[in-house]
C-alpha cells in the first residue's frame, strides 16, 4: 500500500521519521519498502533499525557519499525563510511537482535538510536492495550497481513512471 508522509511532528532525524513509520503502519520484517528520494534513506533506516525483506530504491542514496556536492552545498542553507521564498515562486507554477513543493510543510523541509546531512547511511542488515536511477540526477549519484533510465532525472518515480513500475515487478514478482 502507498504511505504518504505523515504531518510533520517535530522529527529531527531520517531514523525519527522511520521509527514514526513502522509504529504507525506496523511494518515488518517481512514487508518490501519502496522509497523515492529521501523516502528510500527512510527505508534504509526502516532496514538499519529492523530488518526488512527488501528494499527498493527509486532515485536515493544508499550513503551521504551518493548525494551531489552541490546538494550538500546548498541544504545548510534550508532556512525557515529561504524555503518559505522558495515555496511561493513555486505557488506560481501550476505543474503537480511545484504544487506539491509549495504545499509540503516548511519545518519538515528544514528540518530533514538538516537530518539528510546527518545520515550515516545503510549500515547493512541482510536485508536485499534493490535500485534504480536516473543517469541525469543532479542530486544523488548511483554507483554501477543501478538499474539506470538514460534520460532519467532525480523525479523518475514521475517522468519515468512506468520504467519504476517494470523494475519493481522485476524484484517483487507482483
Amino acid at each position: 500500500c502507498f504511505i504518504d508522509w505523515p504531518p510533520y511532528k517535530q522529527e529531527k532525524s531520517i531514523t525519527d521519521v522511520a521509527n514514526r513509520l513502522i509504529e504507525k503502519h506496523h511494518i515488518g520484517q517481512e514487508d518490501i519498502v519502496i522509497g523515492s528520494s529521501m523516502g528510500g534513506m527512510v527505508g534504509l533506516e526502516m532496514a538499519n533499525t529492523m530488518g526488512l525483506k527488501l528494499v527498493i530504491l527509486v532515485g536515493s542514496a544508499t550513503n551521504p557519499s551518493e548525494i551531489s556536492p552541490l546538494s550538500k552545498l546548498l541544504m545548510p542553507f534550508s532556512f525557515k525563510p529561504v524555503v518559505k521564498l522558495s515555496q511561493l515562486v513555486a505557488s506560481i507554477s501550476k505543474d503537480a511537482i511545484s504544487q506539491a513543493y509549495y504545499k509540503s510543510d516548511s519545518d519538515f523541509i528544514v528540518e530533514m535538510s538538516k537530518a539528510i546531512l546527518n545520515w550515516h547511511g545503510y549500515k547493512g542488515s541482510g536485508t536485499q536492495i534493490g535500485r534504480i536511477h536516473g543517469k541525469n540526477d543532479k542530486f544523488i549519484t548511483c554507483p554501477n550497481d543501478c538499474e539506470t533510465i538514460d534520460k532519467g532525472g532525480h523525479l523518475i518515480a514521475i517522468t519515468h513512471a512506468h520504467e519504476c513500475v517494470n523494475y519493481i515487478n522485476s524484484l517483487t514478482n507482483l
